[in-house]
């Protein structure tokens, strides 16, 4: 009887050892499901890191090892297995590889990357650049559109700078420029050229578009994987923090010095610029009449500046920096007071808001974030908005902000002008 309660005691205490090992196993090892693919000797899987993780809207990610799917048109993402301890634990959490197209805040359109359980392949391509942006264009046909998406995108790399140095930027799948414009603007190739040569200014790489460029446009190969060893997505448009407002400032100085403009010689005395749009929405009616009062009452050279959104980058910075104060509309045509010499001054027409019942701004939250230019607002009220041909489904916000003339109150006009010229003088020492 001892020895048939040692021979169980020894089968127990065999038993207790095989339990401990295999735990052992279980906490340094990690479960990974090989779907009949041939790996390297040393497995690379996708991770990320993430800043604001837990809004998926508002979250930006910087992806490890992501691939693309040339065969299926989607993103890939090869996810390591948790060591099993963390299931036994409970505090295994799911990452959402949810992958935001374009880096501007004002469009949501996603993509759900597919997770793999396994390690990348063997036979994947492997993108020539270190680093990508996923960027889709927003209205590449508006000038401010496209300062403001190239800028996002400048902006999401600023983000994670400590990790990116340059990158390359990639289109998502039919959301390139031509597409977007579908080629029935007789003017989409100008405009389209026109955009992408914006991100030369933030980047040595081509642009690469995943409906037509190698090697993401499928070209009868073995391999369907296009992988990134580094692929950031999320939101980039200029936010309220002071990172952003400090990369705003450096992307616009450095867009300047990209196109080596010879710059005017510095501003002696007063001239000022008004903005017409002359034809679209948003169209100030009395410019002609505000030019005549503005040169009786300040007596100085008041110029109609028009057609600036024809004009070459190069040709606004040399036209803008001629003027001590400049009057803009709201809306894209206002970005051009960007390139003005820092310490000028511009003076923004905003828009009645009928939803809020006052005067509102379009892209002061622009204009605050910059230091150069100092930043003055024209209130229009609902007396001075004449709405002009809006579409039938547009709400009486949409009427007024988008589709409303403007007629501009000369006194009120002049004692903001009167505003932005002192402080011109106060910042240029005159």
């Amino acid at each position: 009887r001892r020895r048939g309660m040692r021979g169980k005691f020894v089968s127990l205490f065999a038993l207790f050892l095989a339990v401990l090992l295999f735990i052992y196993v279980l906490q340094c090892g990690y479960v990974t499901i090989i779907d009949d693919v041939e790996m390297s000797e040393q497995p690379q899987f996708s991770y990320h890191q993430c800043i604001q993780e837990d809004n998926l809207l508002r979250r930006s990610c910087l992806f490890y090892n992501l691939c693309y799917d040339r065969n299926t048109s989607t993103f890939v993402y090869h996810q390591q297995q948790p060591p099993m301890r963390r299931y036994i634990s409970g505090k295994h959490e799911s990452f959402i590889p949810l992958l935001k197209l374009s880096t501007e805040d004002d469009h949501n359109d996603f993509m759900l990357a597919h997770i793999r359980k396994h390690a990348i392949p063997n036979d994947v391509i492997w993108l020539e650049a270190e680093s990508a942006v996923l960027h889709a264009p927003v209205y590449p046909d508006n000038f401010g559109h496209r300062i403001d998406s190239v800028f996002s995108a400048y902006n999401l790399r600023m983000r994670f700078k400590h990790e990116i140095d340059d990158f390359q930027v990639i289109i998502p799948f039919g959301r390139d420029c031509r597409t977007q414009l579908n080629e029935a603007n007789s003017n989409s190739e100008t405009i389209c050229t026109k955009y992408e040569t914006l991100f030369e200014v933030i980047s040595s790489f081509p642009i690469l578009s995943i409906s037509t460029d190698p090697p993401f446009a499928y070209n009868n190969v073995d391999a369907p994987l296009v992988c990134m060893k580094k692929l950031i997505a999320g939101e980039g448009s200029l936010g309220m923090n002071r990172d952003d407002a400090g990369h705003f400032n450096h992307f616009i100085r450095s867009l300047i010095n990209h196109y080596s403009v010879t710059l005017p010689p510095t501003i002696k005395h007063h001239s000022i610029g008004i903005v017409n749009k002359g034809e679209g929405r948003r169209q100030v009616t009395n410019f002609p009449e505000l030019q005549a009062y503005l040169e009786s009452t300040f007596v100085v050279e008041v110029t109609i500046i028009n057609n600036i959104h024809m004009m070459s980058i190069p040709e606004q910075i040399d036209l803008m920096r001629r003027f001590s104060v400049v009057i803009s509309p709201c809306g894209g045509i206002s970005f051009s007071t960007l390139f003005m010499a820092p310490g000028t001054s511009a003076v923004y027409i905003g828009y009645w808001s009928p939803t809020k019942n006052k005067p509102e701004q379009m892209e002061q939250y622009i204009w605050t974030s910059q230091a150069d230019v100092s930043d003055f607002y024209y209130p229009v009220y609902r007396n001075e908005s004449f709405v002009r041909n809006p579409p039938a489904a547009s709400t009486e916000f949409q009427k007024f902000r988008n589709y409303a003339d403007v007629q501009v109150n000369f006194p009120r006009m002049r004692q903001i002008v009167q505003h932005a010229m002192y402080s011109t003088e106060r910042r240029l020492g005159w």
